[in-house]
């Protein structure tokens, strides 16, 4: 076998190493669960208001007093939506404290059905001039209710509880 004089055959140089070192990368500091517990907090809190409302009912003393007339249908319609909405903040919030991320999202549906059927409950006794009164109780589920909300859809919240996953 001959080659060309000048410029044949030319034996490969070696790849030059990375300038960077491979193989180890520290790993990523856990998220901080400050506000996830938080969000757990306070969504057990709102928990607790909305089954203690739950008691109330049943033991005849409503967290919504109709003087004089009979709750409109829509009423039996909103209390199953609130229903729908503690079952579901309840099962969110047992999630959440085993740190299970779909938590989260149950809490989130569960917290935005309750403070629709709250908010909906007052402004139908604002508008119907003293004949449908809203227990004071309502108004501290409505304030944990936004507080937990606002916690639970942090993203610090969603970091904590995908970390408790791996």
């Amino acid at each position: 076998m001959t080659y060309p004089p000048g410029g044949g055959y030319q034996p490969q140089q070696p790849i030059p190493p990375a300038p960077y070192q491979q193989g180890y990368y520290p790993p990523q500091p856990a998220p901080s669960p400050g506000i996830a517990v938080t969000a757990m907090v306070l969504c057990t809190l709102t928990c607790l208001c909305v089954v203690s409302s739950v008691v109330a009912l049943v033991l005849g003393s409503p967290f919504v007093v109709s003087h004089g007339f009979h709750l409109p249908s829509w009423a039996t319609a909103l209390n199953v939506v609130w229903s729908i909405g503690d079952i579901f903040l309840v099962v969110g919030t047992i999630f959440m404290w085993s740190r299970n991320a779909v938590g989260r999202v149950l809490a989130a549906a569960g917290l935005c059905l309750v403070l629709a059927t709250v908010i909906s409950f007052e402004v139908a006794a604002a508008s119907m001039s003293g004949g449908l009164v809203v227990r004071p109780w309502t108004w501290l589920i409505d304030v944990s209710a936004v507080l937990a909300l606002a916690f639970v859809l942090l993203p610090g919240t969603g970091a904590y509880l995908k970390a408790g996953r791996r």
